[in-house]
Formats: C-alpha cells, sequence, structure tokens
C-alpha cells in the first residue's frame, strides 16, 4: 500500500502544489508601452516592456542562467477585402548573461544585421537595455507607399535558456518564469513618407 501511494499520489500532489501555488512570475503583466515610430529615412522603432522583470527572473539571470528577450516586429498593408499582407517580418533579441565573477552583465542586441555588446555592472542599466528597443531602423521608408495604409505589430517573448541534462529537469521551474506580451500595432500615418 505505501509504495502504491508514493508511486501515484505523490507525483500528483507535487504537479497541484507547483500549479495551485502562486508565483509572481506567473501571474506576470509584462506589456509593451510607450510603443511610437519615427522617419528618418527609415521607420524607425521605440518602445519598452513594462513588467517584464518578475523577481523569479531577476534571480535567475543573477545566478548565471542565460536568458534571451525576443521582438518580433511586422510591416503589414491593408487590404480593404481580403486579409492585411505581411510586407516585412524581423525577429530582434537581446540576450544577456551574467558572469558571477567578475559580477558583471554582457547583454548582446542583436538586430539581425550586426550584433551590439554592452557590459556593466548596474542590474537596473541591464535590464533596460533588455526591456527596450531604441530607434531600431526597421524597414526602409520607401517601403511604405503614399496613399497606402500600413501597421506595424510588435510583440515580445522571455525564454530562459535550456539547461543541458541533468539541470534541466533539475530546473523545470523556470520554464514558469517565461512569458509573451500580446501583439501591439501602431498605424502609421499617411504622410509619414512626406
Amino acid at each position: 500500500m505505501h509504495n502504491w501511494t508514493i508511486k501515484y499520489f505523490l507525483p500528483l500532489f507535487l504537479s497541484l502544489f507547483f500549479f495551485v501555488t502562486p508565483s509572481s512570475a506567473w501571474f506576470s503583466r509584462a506589456k509593451i508601452i510607450e510603443f511610437t515610430i519615427t522617419n528618418n529615412n527609415y521607420v524607425c522603432i521605440n518602445a519598452k516592456v513594462k513588467g517584464a522583470f518578475t523577481e523569479g527572473i531577476t534571480e535567475a539571470i543573477n545566478s548565471g542562467i542565460p536568458t534571451t528577450f525576443k521582438y518580433y516586429i511586422e510591416l503589414r498593408k491593408h487590404h480593404l477585402f481580403w486579409f492585411d499582407k505581411k510586407v516585412v517580418k524581423k525577429l530582434i533579441q537581446h540576450r544577456v548573461k551574467y558572469d558571477t565573477l567578475k559580477k558583471e552583465y554582457r547583454v548582446t542586441i542583436d538586430n539581425g544585421i550586426s550584433p551590439q555588446v554592452k557590459i556593466s555592472g548596474n542590474e537596473e542599466e541591464m535590464k533596460k537595455w533588455m526591456a527596450s528597443i531604441d530607434s531600431l531602423q526597421f524597414v526602409p521608408s520607401q517601403k511604405i507607399h503614399p496613399g497606402k495604409k500600413y501597421q506595424i505589430r510588435l510583440k515580445a517573448e522571455m525564454k530562459c535558456i535550456k539547461m543541458p541534462f541533468p539541470l534541466n529537469y533539475l530546473l523545470s521551474y523556470i520554464s514558469f518564469w517565461d512569458f509573451d506580451t500580446p501583439w501591439v500595432s501602431l498605424r502609421i500615418p499617411p504622410k509619414f513618407t512626406d
């Protein structure tokens, strides 16, 4: 009887415990704020992610677990009687790795063309770099044809890196710290390219 209880009820109990136990990370309300576009021969994007850094995510980063913020960006052209057409899509990645010996954050901002590396010992500065897009040159302004309706969509996603065996089983709770923001959209004004 005792072996049967351990075999069947212990895994069920542990699953329910982790599912029901409140965690600030599980209820993270990460969202994109201050989403703007400007025209400087390129459609340039600015945005911030609010609520991305829960206590658990910060602890994971500070213990040396590599973490990636992914930003999905789409340019869509509006069609009156059909689905909007995806003209351009891009993936931007911000990766952070904390060096526990040097006590510094190494942030790599990869826009798909030329990755930029920033190093700091300041946690708040690292968070700012990870959770913001500053003047990203998305597409040349010539792709925006006058008289057509366009919108830009943006979404952010955070993932802790997958750990090798056996750490992936010991640290499986890290997946609960991952988040996705809802998509946000911004219409491009008709006079944008003038």
